[in-house]
Parts: structure tokens; sequence; C-alpha cells
């Protein structure tokens, strides 16, 4: 195939590596700026030099074009500039300090009015002048696909949306609803899918997803949109629909999934649906608010039997909010009742899975008839009401209050929100928690994960630091998962990588997986790291993590989650 003419001949790896290379032939600063200049010119990415402050002093064609024109942006900060060019109110700090902390070629997405760019902040001390020059680097995303699982917008498991984005599109459908364009809006519930789930194992209950997906999307349109919102639950976005016309695809959606049976390991399953059905249109308020509203129509449908439908229309949004504040209340009630429970689940030494090495704390809730109530279903309203501060304080003060009444020196993993590593006061009371219990530092740990490690990166670092001069260990959980950068994994002091299980049980199958659990694996070694494998479930799988010489498992082949007293 010929080059088209039309592409820009000259390809700029770094500029930083640019001006020194040409700086070497013996040009003066000034000339090898104007090459510099010359290249990034002919280049399609947005080259754009900062000064100290992430004030723009210029920029080549592509990067005035993506920052809204050369006028507009010289001399503003460049974080204003994505600021206000973003259609999600999406931040990029670029302050005064920000540039010895950064490392070349660390990455982040960012949202822009007319699509998606990656952004790199490049600094070098030989670039350093008055002005204190860095550079932003911005490459434009030309593939919607590319960009939302750049994003963090796809399922890793079906393929399809995710949740980030399907809020995203909701939020499109809105504005167009105020201009007279309705859309409608299913929300899809598998009936019974932990019951499933449990009898085929996680692997039959991934499976099962996965074809359930295919089922939804063979009914739809081609300018429809599927997402999966949850473990398992489904959101469908059906666009210039009427009520009827959405309330006629569910009806389609439900007879075609009543005729298909699911099939593994010799057994053979009906499987059953529950939708909720909203429109969109002008009266709508916010995407969140849509998707309470037709979880609140899913519930409903669920509550009437399999295979259900309920449409909902305004009251729906009151129910839904209705509901929001009951779990609000229930989870207060539960606090106050000491309703909330501990489990724990062991993990072991991969070549002896009779040696535990320590055990993860898990919360879970009873109800007022004393049934659990799993995590997946009190988490989301206590992240949504600002509760997750007390609950995480709550888990440690029980399981410092556990462990100093035993006589063994076992240790404890306790998992950390995003919520905590942001409150400053986080620390000090793990501090004075350990010193009013006796605790020894060494036999408590903490699990962050990656995405929040890296959301809360400053915070993070400070606890790790702070903790760890005392004693105790961290753990970056589910690493893999997000938009991790090596960068990030040298800078924080963590003792431990949890692989993320997404990975590690599909990696007998899918040759890319395996690559993954090995490379991390690897990385971790070589940074002086032990390693986890999750979602451990079978001795085939223990053997294979083995031979990688990944360190220890976790997983249902070793033990379910238990009462923290059974543990």
């Amino acid at each position: 195939m010929k080059p088209n003419s039309s592409e820009p001949k000259w390809r700029l790896s770094t500029p930083l590596s640019t001006l020194r290379d040409i700086s070497a032939l013996g040009f003066g600063r000034e000339e090898a700026l104007k090459l510099c200049q010359l290249l990034a010119d002919n280049t399609r990415e947005g080259v754009i030099f900062l000064d100290r402050q992430g004030c723009v002093l210029m920029a080549n064609a592509t990067g005035s074009t993506l920052l809204g024109g050369s006028r507009q942006s010289i001399g503003k900060p460049i974080n204003q500039l994505l600021q206000a060019m973003s259609p999600d109110g999406y931040q990029c700090r670029v302050e005064e300090g920000l540039f010895e902390r950064l490392c070349e070629g660390e990455t982040c997405t960012v949202a822009l009015s007319h699509g998606a760019a990656d952004l790199y902040l490049i600094h070098s001390r030989e670039l350093q002048s008055k002005s204190a020059y860095a550079v932003a680097w911005l490459r434009k995303l030309n593939s919607p696909r590319e960009a939302m699982l750049r994003a963090g917008g796809l399922d890793s498991l079906t393929g399809f949306a995710g949740r980030q984005a399907f809020e995203n599109a909701l939020s499109q459908a809105m504005e167009r609803a105020q201009s007279g364009t309705s859309s409608g809006l299913l929300y899809i519930d598998l009936y019974h899918f932990k019951v499933i789930n449990e009898s085929c194992g996680n692997d039959g209950g991934d499976e099962l997803l996965k074809q359930v997906a295919g089922i939804f999307v063979s009914c739809l349109r081609g300018k429809d949109m599927l997402a999966r919102l949850g473990s398992d639950e489904f959101g469908v976005l059906l666009s210039d629909c009427s009520l009827s016309g959405a309330s006629q695809m569910a009806s389609r959606i439900v007879k075609k999934v009543e005729s298909f049976r699911f099939r593994w390991s010799g057994q053979e399953l009906a499987i059953g649906i529950s939708i909720g059905v909203v429109a969109i249109n002008a009266e709508g308020e916010s995407a969140n608010q849509l998707l309470a509203a037709a979880n609140a129509s899913c519930n409903a449908a669920k509550k009437s039997g399999r295979n259900r439908i309920k449409v909902y229309h305004g009251d729906a949004r009151i129910k839904a909010r209705q509901e929001s504040m009951q779990w609000l209340s229930r989870i207060q009630k539960a606090i106050a009742e000491d309703r909330f429970i501990l489990y724990a689940q062991p993990i072991v030494a991969t070549e002896d899975i009779r040696h535990r090495h320590h055990s993860e704390v898990l919360l879970r809730m009873r109800d007022e008839e004393g049934a659990l109530v799993s995590p997946g279903e009190f988490i989301p309203a206590a992240e949504q009401f600002g509760l997750m501060e007390e609950l995480d304080r709550l888990v440690l003060r029980k399981v410092l209050a556990y462990m100093s009444e035993q006589d063994d020196e076992h240790h404890y993993a306790v998992n950390v929100s995003g919520a905590s590593l942001g409150d400053s006061k986080y620390c000090d009371y793990v501090c004075k928690m350990l010193d009013e219990t006796g605790v020894d530092p060494a036999r408590i740990q903490f699990e962050i994960t990656e995405t929040a490690a890296i959301s809360s990166r400053r915070a993070a670092i400070e606890l790790m630091r702070e903790l760890g001069s005392r004693g105790c260990k961290f753990f970056l959980d589910d690493f893999g998962r997000g938009q991790s950068s090596l960068a990030y994994l040298r800078d924080l002091p963590v003792h431990y990588i949890k692989i993320d299980g997404l990975f590690v049980k599909n990696m007998l199958r899918d040759a890319k997986d395996y690559a993954m659990v090995s490379t991390i694996n690897h990385l971790a070694h070589v940074m002086d790291l032990k390693t986890v494998a999750e979602y451990v479930e079978n001795e085939e799988l223990r053997d294979a993590l083995e031979k990688l010489g990944v360190d220890f498992v976790q997983g249902y082949l070793i033990s379910r989650p238990e009462p923290l007293e059974e543990n």
C-alpha cells in the first residue's frame, strides 16, 4: 500500500529528545527550537509548550485546534483550557510544583468536546530556562471504541459499554430530549443470577452474562446502545424511541430470553429477567436519576415474578428517591444496632495451600430479619450518601478488637475506600486504634484498589508511608484493571500486588490473560513485591500460578468467606 501523500512526513517521538539531539549537532538554542517547531507542526499529535505555571507558551496546529484555537489558548493555564473544552467538566491539574512530581511518559485520557485525547506531561531539566519549559503532548483518539476503552468505558467481560459510558450517552439523550427527540431506557436484571453463579461457578456465571448480552443486542437496532451496569444488570438506550416503542422492545427481549436455555457442565437452565422501562423526555433531571428510576421500575417488575416488565412514568423518579433514602436509613440503623458483621477469606502460599499467610476481612450486613445483605446492595448506597468513611472505621475497629483478644499471630487485611483515602483524619484514627488495642501494627494490612490509589495518589502515598513506618503492610488491589502506569507502581510504597481476578480466572483459556498475569507477576518480583492471585477456584489454575511463581492465592479452592470468628 502506498503511503498517503497527505500524511505528515515527520513523526515526532518526544519533543525533549528531539531538542537534545538537534542541539548536539551544533545548532544554537533558538535554531533548535525553530527546528523542533517545524517538526511539531508536521505531526498529528498536539504539542503544547508550557511555562512553570502550566500556562501555554506556544502550540503546534493540532494542539491549537484541540485547545480551541491559538489566540484563545496562549497565556492561559492548560487545565483551564481542558476544563472548558470538556463536556463533563474534566479537570487536568497543571499547577506550580507539579512538574517535579510527574514522571516522563505519564498518561491520562481527557474528554474534549470534539473527541477524546491522550495527554502526556513531559518535563526535563534540559529545557529549563527562566520560563521553566514543560511540554504537554495530546494524541487525539479517532476511534470511538478506542476512546471508550482508554476512558474505561468498555466492560471487560462482555465487550459492550460500561456504566460511565452509558451515563454519558444518557446525558446526551437528555439533551436531545430538550429539543423534542424522545428516547427510551431499559434496565434489565437477571432473575436469581446469584443462585446460578453459585451452582455453575464464576466461569459459568461469566459465560451466562456474555450469552445473555448477545441475546439482548440481537434484539436491538443499530443505533441503540447496550451496557453492563453491574454484576448482573444491563442498560439499553433506545434512541429516537417512544415509550410504547420501548415497551415493545422490552417484550421482544423477554420473549427471546424465555426461549433460551443456558447449558453448562451438563446442566440446562432456563433464564429469567426483569425489565424496567422509563421514557427519556424533556422532563428528565439527570442521568443518575433516570437510572435510579429505571432501577426502581426493574425492582417492581422483579417483585411480580420472572420475565416481567414494569413501565413507570413520573412516579418512578419519586420511588427511586424514596428507595435511596430508605437505604440511607437502613444503613444508619444497621450501624446503630450493630448489625454489620465481619467475614474473612484466607490467602495462602501458592506452593502449600495449607499455610495460611493472612486473611482478607470482608463486610456483611444483616437486615431486620437477620438475613445477610451482600455488599453489592449496600456499598453503592453507602458511597452515594458519604457513609464509606464510617464503615471503614467500623471494620477497622471491629477487626482490631477481635485481634487483641486472640492468642495467635494471624495477620488480617482490611479494605480502604477512596473516601477514606481522602480523609486526612483516617491515618490518625488508625494510629489511635492501634495504640488503644495494643495490636502489633505488623499484623494489620490495608488493601487499596489500583483505581483509588491513582485517583488519590498523594494521599495514598502519605498514608502508606506513615502507617508503613509503624510496620503496617499495603496491598495494591485489582492491579491491571485500572489505567495504571509503571511510574505509579514505582512510586507507591506497597508490599503486595493483587492481580485482578478477571485475568486470573480466564488465564488458562485466554493467552492474553495468561500473558497479563505472567507480566504483572514478573514486574512485581523485579520491584521486590509479592504477588497474590484472586479468583482461584481449581487445582489446575493453582498449578499454573505456581509454575509462574505467583506467591499467594485466594479463592474458592481455598475457602469461601466465612464469619471472622470461624476463620
